[in-house]
């Protein structure tokens, strides 16, 4: 009579089989993670508030000077009819557009010399609404500088509007 192979014959006998393969590694996918942080991040700047009313402080500037308002000759320009700018001093005293431009630029150019003369104002500013063309404040500002000489300031500014 035969007998029964044992568990470890049974083990011997049967092939072993190794791979020669290498393993191969897993990718890691990452789009996942990116889609959450942008998630993140709009969820952040979607929920966030801004102080407007926070006080900031700012330091001072480094070029450019402040200019005194009472020590200027004022020329503020509105925006008007036809293309042309409303043009007053800043006590709100209108050159009115009568027969021409020269005669209004001359007006402008006594004005600003008047000024000038009295002995208190430095420099000119020429204000002008965001509307007025640029033409209108080029000429407004060749008819005050005929009256200044190369001491006197001329600035320029933008006016907001409401």
């Amino acid at each position: 009579m035969a007998t029964a192979p044992t568990a470890e014959q049974e083990t011997e006998e049967l092939p072993i089989s190794v791979s020669n393969r290498k393993r191969e590694e897993g990718d890691l996918d990452i789009t996942p993670m990116i889609d959450i942080t942008f998630l993140l991040l709009i969820f952040f700047l979607v929920s966030s508030k801004m102080d407007q009313d926070a006080a900031v402080d700012l330091p001072p500037a480094k070029n450019g000077m402040g200019v005194v308002n009472n020590q200027s000759v004022l020329l503020i320009l509105r925006k008007g009819q036809d293309r042309r700018a409303l043009i007053s001093n800043g006590g709100g005293r209108e050159f009115p557009l009568s027969s021409s431009l020269e005669s209004q630029e001359d007006e402008i150019t006594k004005y600003v010399q008047d000024e000038l003369l009295a002995g208190d104002k430095f420099s000119i500013i020429i204000k002008a609404e965001k509307e007025v063309s640029h033409g209108e404040v080029s000429r407004v500002t060749k008819a005050a500088g005929k009256a200044a000489n190369d001491s006197i300031q001329l600035h320029l500014a933008v006016m907001e509007t409401h």
